[in-house]
Formats: C-alpha cells, sequence, structure tokens
C-alpha cells in the first residue's frame, strides 16, 4: 500500500463502515493520490510530495459533517 493510502486508511480507521464512508474514502484517496503523483511528477521528494498532500487535507470538519458525526462522538474523535 502506498503511504497516501496508509494516511487515508489511518483517517477512516476509526470511522463506522458505511457505504458513504467507504464512498469518501474512494474519492479521498483517488483526489491524494493524484495530486501525490503530480507532485512527483513536478520533481518533488516522495517526503515532500507526501507532506503537501497532507497538509492540503488535513482538515476533516466537511468530511465529519458529510459523515453526519457530531462533536462528542467517538468515531469523529479517530479523525
Amino acid at each position: 500500500m502506498s503511504k497516501v493510502g496508509t494516511y487515508v486508511e489511518n483517517i477512516f480507521a476509526g470511522l463506522p463502515h458505511t457505504r458513504q464512508a467507504a464512498a469518501e474514502k474512494a474519492a479521498l484517496l483517488q483526489q491524494m493520490q493524484q495530486r501525490y503523483d503530480a507532485l512527483l511528477g513536478e520533481g518533488k521528494t516522495e517526503q515532500e510530495a507526501l507532506g503537501i498532500v497532507v497538509a492540503e487535507n488535513d482538515n476533516f470538519e466537511p468530511l465529519r459533517h458529510k459523515l453526519g458525526l457530531k462533536k462528542g462522538d467517538a468515531a469523529k474523535e479517530s479523525l
């Protein structure tokens, strides 16, 4: 599994296993992997590319909202 894939797996590890969560996970993985690959194509190192991709995707509030997680939900704490 790629480093991007591992990162996305960790984001979703504590979330409920629903179809919606699976769809969001797949979409996020695809988006992040494409950006990572583009950065590598621009000459960034693997570490630089991963750092940029992670920094660009570090706000999980929209994801929490899409999945219906509220403050205090145990699953939210894993994000």
